[in-house]
């Protein structure tokens, strides 16, 4: 048998002892491995269990499954697979959260070591095929049937997650005032409307960061009474669905991004030519209004706009902050920065004090409009407006469009007087006289005009106006007395009205009007006891047309004495043409209170009940200034005939044979 050479021959103990060793050494290296691995897997645990306890310290409630990878040779990496946004709500009675999503309340002892039980059983996220996806809350509505408990008010400020007001039935209302009512209702907190939309018959908008408004509505119990309204069909409903969404799924990307709309609303509205900056209508701006609702006249936001305009770094000159409805310009430490302003326009917002100016006492303006501002109202001596003004804005030269001058110059002054005992007459006339007019029965007209008086008009047309397009002149142009535009000059003497009969019927061919008294400006130019001389111009539509068309009107009436303190129109010139742009966007903004029966109807009447007598007395006597007993006998010895009762008043007031008494007012 062969002899194993000396490389093959091995001693039975050499080899036990030489395997016995590397087992030892193969134990070793599993045994470290294991250490190792063991440490990994527990560094993990513990970072995903800290992870799971600042989650349910922020509110937000979710099981999440990535855990960081500590080790610096391994990192661990994690995919979050995004839950699609839930359309059906769950039950108000089940716990909610400020966003409308079930509450989680404060894990107590036996909930953390459930947590913790489930920490150690965490699969290796170094393995895709365990990873799991994000759990995200149901959403829950409350309204005011659902009790008020802190663990809701506890999660309503959920920062992850957008919460959705429903106003019931209010797709009736405009946007504008569903959001101010909402938003007064819950002031002072201050949020960011976005997303307003209309999901008949209900209107929506979503909202975050609201903790103290929702608070708020609870104890209104989500009833709100829309702003300027005082009545119970102006009453609104809300409910609230907290946590609708994840505000990774709310599809607001970057481009959406409120502070990127409003740079790029301000880059838009900045002139480099004029370095003018308009921020006038701010909120309705197509690039905002569409998915946020961000008024100035909420500190926060004019704050925050203020300082996004700073921050453009270029010169601004002149800024328009008129149409914000801004009740205050006070803002801490801003104005200082805008140096080289000179002109600001604050019109037609709801600045109620004078002293808000003192907010821009550190600029030196040359030019402000205040107009349309519930401050001008407080003055009716212009001289005594602009020296207040001037105390908090000493380099002024020019308010409201008017130029300020230094030296001993007339003032500028709306309506002149020339005597203050002629005022309240003027006032009488022009009232009496402008509602027959625009009443539809203009015949009762005729026993203001004296025997020998005479009429005429002329009509203009101005081009590059904004009622341009649509003037329609022609039935004014047909009695029109303008030389400059009359092709036979024959007719000039034709177009001159004599006497009460023909200029009455003329007027009564004119189309129907109605005047805003509110535009009336009058000048009186002379005042004595023989006669007046007065103009009143102003604005007036035509009712009855698809549009109402915007004219300008200027009148001028000479008054002669008949009687004692008893005046007659002795000459009427009217102009017409149609109104200019600022007019027509400053007309009929108050409005009018209707005539309870005007004196078409009364004439209209056939048979008339006691109501009917009762409204006419209350007219003629509100005309004549008689008393209702004189008024009532009048009119029924006219048989009740507005028109003849109102020609024997004039007659036998002539003739000075209506006694004393009967303007006795009892």
């Amino acid at each position: 048998m062969p002899q194993p050479s000396a490389a093959e021959s091995t001693d039975p103990g050499q080899e036990n002892g030489q395997s016995g060793s590397g087992n030892v050494q193969n134990r070793k290296k599993k045994r470290s491995g294991a250490y190792r691995r063991r440490n990994r897997i527990q560094r993990e645990r513990l970072n995903a269990m800290k992870k799971k306890f600042l989650a349910f310290k922020g509110a937000v409630i979710g099981t999440t499954t990535a855990s960081a990878e500590v080790s610096s040779n391994q990192p661990a990496t994690s995919e979050v697979s995004q839950e699609q946004n839930r359309s059906d709500v769950t039950s108000a009675s089940a716990p909610i959260n400020d966003g409308g999503h079930p509450v989680a309340s404060t894990p107590s002892s036996q909930e953390n070591a459930n947590i913790i039980q489930e920490e150690q059983h965490l699969p290796d996220v170094s393995s895709k095929e365990s990873q799991k996806p994000v759990k995200f809350l149901e959403p829950v509505k409350i309204n005011a049937g659902t009790p008020r408990s802190h663990q809701i008010l506890g999660l309503v400020g959920a920062r992850d997650y957008w919460h959705k007001f429903i106003v019931l039935g209010g797709a009736v209302h405009e946007k504008t005032l569903i959001l101010k009512t909402v938003l007064n209702a819950t002031h002072p907190t201050e949020f960011i409307p976005v997303l307003y939309r209309i999901e008949a018959p209900h209107a929506t908008f979503m909202a975050r960061g609201c903790t103290a408004a929702i608070a708020k509505l609870f104890h209104c119990k989500f009833k709100l009474m829309l702003d300027g309204y005082n009545t119970p069909d102006k009453m609104i409903m809300l409910e609230v669905i907290l946590c609708y969404t994840h505000t990774s799924s709310m599809g607001l990307c970057e481009r959406d991004n409120l502070s990127r709309c409003i740079v790029k609303c301000i880059n838009k509205r900045y002139d480099s030519e004029t370095k003018t900056l308009d921020l006038s209508n701010f909120p309705n701006d197509p690039d905002l209004v569409d998915l946020f609702y961000c008024p100035l006249w909420l500190p926060k936001v004019f704050v925050y706009v203020l300082q996004r305009a700073k921050g453009l770094g270029k010169p601004i000159v002149n800024m328009y902050l008129n149409r914000n409805e801004l009740p205050a310009i006070k803002v801490k430490n801003i104005w200082d920065c805008f140096d080289s302003l000179k002109m600001m326009d604050l019109s037609d917002n709801n600045l109620e004090a004078i002293h808000c100016l003192a907010a821009l006492q550190s600029l030196k303006l040359t030019e402000l409009i205040l107009d349309r501002n519930p401050l001008c109202a407080q003055y009716t001596n212009g001289e005594v407006y602009i020296r207040e003004v001037r105390e908090f804005l000493p380099t002024l030269r020019k308010l409201d469009g008017v130029f300020l001058y230094d030296r001993a110059m007339p003032s500028w002054h709306r309506n002149f007087v020339i005597s203050r005992d002629g005022t309240s007459f003027v006032d009488q006339f022009l009232e009496r006289y402008f509602t027959i007019f625009d009443s539809g029965c203009r015949q009762c007209l005729i026993g203001l005009y004296h025997d020998e008086a005479c009429f005429s008009m002329s009509a203009n047309y101005l081009t590059g106006q904004s009622t341009s397009s649509d003037a329609r002149l022609t039935q004014y142009t047909v009695e029109s007395r303008n030389l400059l535009k009359m092709s036979d000059y024959s007719k000039s003497l034709q177009l001159i009205h004599h006497g009460p009969e023909d200029i009455v019927a003329c007027l009564c061919r004119l189309p129907n009007t109605e005047h805003d008294p509110v535009s009336f400006t009058v000048d009186l130019v002379q005042f004595c006891e023989s006669h007046l001389v007065f103009t009143v111009s102003g604005v007036f539509k035509q009712p009855g047309t698809v549009k109402s068309l915007i004219r300008f009107f200027n009148r001028t009436f000479v008054l002669v004495q008949v009687g004692n303190l008893q005046y007659q129109i002795c000459n009427d010139i009217l102009f017409i043409s149609n109104a200019t742009t600022k007019q027509d966007q400053d007309s009929f903004k108050f409005s009018q209170s209707t005539p309870s029966l005007t004196l078409m109807a009364l004439n209209s009447l056939k048979v008339l009940t006691l109501a009917d007598q009762q409204k006419m007395t209350e007219c003629m006597a509100d005309l004549t200034d008689m008393s209702p007993r004189w008024a009532k006998k009048c009119l029924e010895e006219s048989k009740w005939n507005f028109r003849e009762a109102l020609q024997v008043f004039t007659e036998l007031l002539k003739m000075n044979k209506i006694p004393g008494d009967a303007f006795v007012k009892a």
